[in-house]
């Protein structure tokens, strides 16, 4: 399904966004215990964002910025009671974590080379983190973040490297496009992608779980399938812009 709506792009690469970007926004929540209502109302800001970035309606993100400001503040003041600043903070942090990045996935996706660039941001970043694993399981010894993801080690993290090198050069070896530029693009998709882990996994830790849920057998939640592609979706949207149309 992931990989059907990915290659049809439009309204299904959108549905299929909104679909993951609810659950893990969902899954969010739920680690610090949102209030219910206050879960509603993201997952409901959070379909406006998708709106205004839809196929045929794209409002500028200083429009989107205004929307979630106006319409967040609108939503507390109804519903003021106790720890407003809490729940305040878990909100627009939860949209901003979540709802962003995944817009600028799906602008991504929406370029006339699309597929390219989507290819280089999801091969880069799933072969980072593949690379990673099996390295650190076979080799790994030293741990680098043993307080925030006692699974990282040296030898994993170094190997995620050539990880996402590789899988940016292998797509661009299949769409016959230069590979120079594309080498800081590998090893920036896999520092991103480190960070989105450790930050995912330092929510969690705070939260005292393993994993954001159980919905997903074997992988944990949808969060945790996000974690390290919420960084690098943008990271690849402006290196597109930046670098790879100059």
């Amino acid at each position: 399904m992931v990989l059907a709506c990915s290659y049809l792009g439009g309204w299904f690469f959108w549905a299929l966004l909104l679909f993951f970007g609810g659950f893990a926004l969902w899954e969010l929540s739920g680690l610090y215990a949102v209030p219910l209502p206050d879960r509603r109302a993201s997952l409901l800001l959070l379909s406006a964002i998708f709106l205004c970035s839809s196929p045929i309606f794209s409002l500028p993100l200083e429009g989107i910025a205004l929307l979630l400001l106006f319409a967040g503040a609108t939503y507390f003041l109804l519903a003021a009671k106790g720890g407003n600043r809490t729940r305040i903070a878990s909100l627009f942090f939860g949209l901003l974590y979540i709802g962003l990045p995944l817009r600028w996935l799906f602008l991504l996706r929406q370029w006339p080379d699309g597929l390219y660039y989507f290819l280089l941001f999801l091969v880069g970043t799933l072969l980072c983190d593949v690379v990673a694993y099996f390295a650190g399981h076979w080799w790994g010894r030293r741990k680098i973040f043993p307080q925030i993801s006692p699974g990282k080690t040296l030898a994993g993290t170094l190997a995620g490297f050539f990880g996402g090198v590789g899988g940016v050069l292998a797509v661009g070896l299949l769409f016959g496009a230069p590979l120079l530029p594309l080498l800081p693009l590998g090893l920036l998709i896999s520092l991103f992608s480190l960070l989105g882990d450790l930050f995912e996994s330092m929510l969690k830790r705070d939260a005292g779980v393993k994993d954001s849920s159980n919905a997903i057998p074997g992988h944990g939640g949808f969060l945790d399938r996000l974690d390290s592609l919420l960084f690098t979706a943008p990271l690849v949207y402006f290196y597109g812009i930046f670098i790879l149309s100059l």
